[in-house]
């Protein structure tokens, strides 16, 4: 009943702002999320004719990153549990001419609709820090990753610099909140900022995708440590 209650949750707050998300990641990362993502996608390594899955897709960015990333028969399914966002994915997928290279699920990341060992790499950005359950999502994950594939987890994150970090949290406190009210009129700005705050530190968060059964988790800093990925890899004794 909990996660039912928080899924609703996460639902509303991310219709309410799918009409300024793109503008919300700017924000967030200081105008270097495009840069991330096209990171984030050059770490995937998948066969030529993969299946691969993004999760809390959103607009569909990342997907499209993955897409131009991987060869032209990997497929991508882009999962996230706003209808209004993928709305908008499905616009711009077509626009991008990518329609028979990725499609789109509506669903909660914590009740992945897909069968065991499915996808040979999984991707979420900007999204973990949002789930209702994120060890219940990173479990799903793990579960219909195929044996030896990866995990991409793009993430914004607080910098391990003390001063850097508390500029970082003026930042998220008062800046974004208060241009969230000004462009969007809306307080789920406000939800959104603090949840980079709630967001495990680095080596806590290797320590539980270690204990989901992850093997060779590790991380990339981005942007001083305003941003992070977090890779990890289904073991082949999974299988």
């Amino acid at each position: 009943m909990k996660l039912v209650s928080q899924s609703s949750r996460m639902r509303e707050i991310f219709s309410r702002v799918a009409p300024h998300y793109g503008f919300l990641n700017h924000l967030l990362s200081l105008g270097l999320d495009t840069r991330w993502r096209r990171y984030a996608a050059g770490l995937i390594e998948v066969s030529p004719e993969a299946n691969m899955l993004d999760i809390a897709t959103g607009t569909g960015v990342l997907a499209l990153e993955i897409a131009r990333h991987t060869k032209s028969k990997v497929k991508v399914i882009g999962l996230d549990i706003s209808e209004e966002m993928l709305t908008r994915a499905r616009r711009k997928v077509e626009q991008a001419g990518f329609t028979r290279r990725i499609s789109f699920q509506n669903a909660p990341a914590e009740e992945l609709p897909f069968d065991d060992d499915y996808f040979e790499a999984v991707a979420i950005g900007f999204g973990i820090r949002n789930l209702s359950e994120p060890i219940i999502g990173l479990r799903e994950i793990y579960r219909v990753l195929k044996p030896e594939g990866r995990a991409v987890i793009l993430e914004f994150s607080l910098p391990p610099y003390r001063i850097l970090r508390f500029i970082y949290r003026l930042y998220l406190t008062m800046v974004v909140p208060l241009v969230g009210r000004l462009i969007a009129q809306d307080e789920a700005y406000r939800y959104l900022s603090q949840s980079v705050l709630k967001m495990p530190g680095r080596e806590e968060f290797e320590a539980v995708m270690n204990e989901t059964g992850f093997q060779y988790a590790r991380h990339h800093n981005l942007g001083l440590g305003i941003g992070v990925v977090h890779l990890g890899e289904k073991p082949l004794s999974a299988a």
